[in-house]
């Protein structure tokens, strides 16, 4: 059944249709329903999924998400459920991922009450290949990889039905590193928002400011823009939202570590604004309006400026992270092929002139 042809698979999914639609008059149902998913998606392989079956996904199959949540035991139904809503990136179902985002959060806080390890801190590799040989990963291991895709797919606003701190805390437990990640830009843009929440600034583990950091160099030529409004705003269509308001809650907060990680996060999204009066996308255009040129070299300036201001403070508290912002911005301006900021390097040449007179005092 390794090679199962994608007939057997849609027709596995329509089965679980069928039998929630007439759940309370069967026996052996829930039986029913694990053998559906298992035939259709227990071996199917979890390489990057196009040119993948086309689901056809009905009302009935909301039922089919609290069915497997509740009953399955080991969490392999669960990765099956969750590898047919991810099967087809262009329509999947977003009713029904979102209903699992929020099963999916309530079955981490169980498996972390009674120390199941559901999540290992290990994903499935993708085969590279179609016609390598599939590595069967544990159940564990492939419900890890199935969760990191739906995370991807939704983002955080497709986690609406649970609060952020609940969000932060799940994806805390999966201990994600840059090998696990297949969509980066998309990561990049979840953890920008999560990052710029109330909640996200105080929840958020620090390995995932400095993977922000670590996506931002390789992933920010993907943005279509950058919006420097001095109140985040969020739009799905252009680019991203980069706070400055964020720094001073850090800095508050003496998170000294996270803030090193926004403000090269900051500098690196600087670099790619796109100037008023550009041929590409204007980053704070909005739709339908046209913001003045004059305004938009406003809020860059204002931008760069409250930018200038956060690096000085870290330097002064934390003269360390010198080296390790520097590293950061130099592997941007390479990968990116921009200049480093002239006033990034200005405040680095006195930063390190400021320690040496230190260091002779």
């Amino acid at each position: 059944m390794e090679n199962r042809p994608e007939w057997l698979t849609k027709m596995a999914y329509e089965w679980c249709s069928v039998i929630c639609e007439n759940y309370s008059s069967l026996e052996l149902k829930e039986e029913l329903l694990f053998l559906a998913l298992e035939i259709g998606f227990r071996h199917y392989d979890l390489q990057p999924p196009w040119m993948r079956p086309k689901l056809t996904h009905t009302e009935h199959h909301l039922k089919l998400v609290d069915i497997i949540f509740e009953g399955d035991r080991d969490g392999e139904a669960i990765a099956d459920l969750l590898h047919a809503l991810t099967m087809d990136t262009r329509h999947y179902p977003r009713m029904l991922a979102e209903k699992c985002a929020k099963l999916l959060i309530s079955l981490a806080q169980r498996m972390c009450a009674t120390q199941y390890p559901i999540f290992p801190n290990q994903t499935y590799e993708y085969s590279k290949y179609p016609d390598e040989p599939i590595d069967y990963p544990s159940p564990s291991k492939r419900l890890r990889s199935l969760a990191l895709r739906t995370i991807e797919y939704l983002g955080i606003w497709g986690f609406k039905l649970v609060e952020v701190e609940g969000f932060c805390e799940f994806i805390n437990s999966l201990h994600v590193s840059a090998k696990d990640i297949y969509c980066g830009h998309e990561w990049m843009r979840l953890l920008l928002d999560t990052a710029q929440t109330s909640e996200g600034i105080n929840c958020l583990s620090l390995p995932y400011w400095e993977l922000l950091a670590e996506l931002t160099i390789s992933y920010q030529s993907n943005l279509r823009g950058v919006n420097w409004y001095p109140v985040p705003y969020r739009s799905n269509l252009r680019g991203v939202t980069w706070s400055p308001h964020i720094m001073e809650s850090l800095e508050c907060n003496q998170e000294w570590d996270k803030l090193g990680c926004w403000i090269a996060v900051g500098w690196m999204l600087l670099g790619e604004s796109v100037p008023g009066g550009s041929t590409e996308v204007n980053p704070l255009q909005t739709e339908g309006t046209y913001e003045p040129e004059q305004q938009i070299e406003q809020w860059n300036e204002g931008c760069q400026n409250d930018l200038k201001d956060g690096t000085l403070s870290l330097f002064r508290e934390q003269p360390g992270t010198i080296q390790k912002l520097k590293q950061w911005i130099e592997q941007w301006s390479k990968e990116s092929r921009k200049d480093v900021p002239r006033a990034f390097q200005q405040i680095c040449e006195q930063a390190h002139s400021s320690v040496t007179q230190q260091g002779v005092l």
